[in-house]
């Protein structure tokens, strides 16, 4: 699965797979097109307590999610929350508490009942950024994994809420065309 992936790849025009990983140059138009991209993150929970609670001196025990968005991630923040990580389309919790990706064939019911599946190379968490790490699929949408470690992102739903660092940051291969996006 792997080697097809790879193949697939390198099909694809470059600039439009780099392009739709975070950079801090602009976006080309190239990027827009390749826009949904999926990050495994490791999260911390933000705990907020209530006014009566007595202070937790508990440090809060970190998860693993997906997080899903639509759109590169750049172009997903909107001015008013500039200072803030973006929060993706869609999320999932994988793992409570947090389980490393490396290693491990993950397969977790998603939103909607999509199936997600990802498989990170062991050894994977010492590449430096940007390095070939594994594979994913969303229903039939596949992605191709590449080791992050510094893209934030913001965690929430209706129990929990967090910060997050994307470990892995997944690329559609089939750019612009993945039908599994809501």
């Amino acid at each position: 699965m792997l080697l097809k992936m790879l193949t697939t790849l390198s099909v694809l025009l470059f600039s439009s797979l780099v392009t739709a990983f975070p950079l801090d140059a602009p976006l080309s138009i190239s990027a827009a097109a390749s826009g949904k991209n999926i990050y495994l993150v490791t999260c911390t929970p933000r705990v907020k307590n209530s006014d009566d609670a007595p202070p937790t001196t508990t440090p809060p025990i970190p998860f693993t999610a997906i997080a899903y968005f639509k759109e590169p991630l750049s172009n997903n923040t909107s001015p008013d929350e500039s200072t803030k990580a973006p929060k993706p389309d869609q999320n999932v919790v994988v793992a409570n508490p947090a389980v490393p990706w490396e290693g491990v064939r993950w397969s977790v019911k998603a939103w909607r009942n999509k199936i997600f599946t990802a498989e990170i190379a062991v050894g994977a968490e010492t590449q430096a950024k940007g390095s070939i790490s594994g594979s994913a699929k969303l229903d039939a949408a596949e992605y191709v994994c590449f080791k992050d470690g510094e893209t934030q992102v913001r965690y929430k739903d209706d129990d929990l809420r967090g910060n997050c660092v994307a470990d892995y940051w997944c690329a559609n291969l089939a750019a612009g065309k993945d039908e599994s996006s809501s």
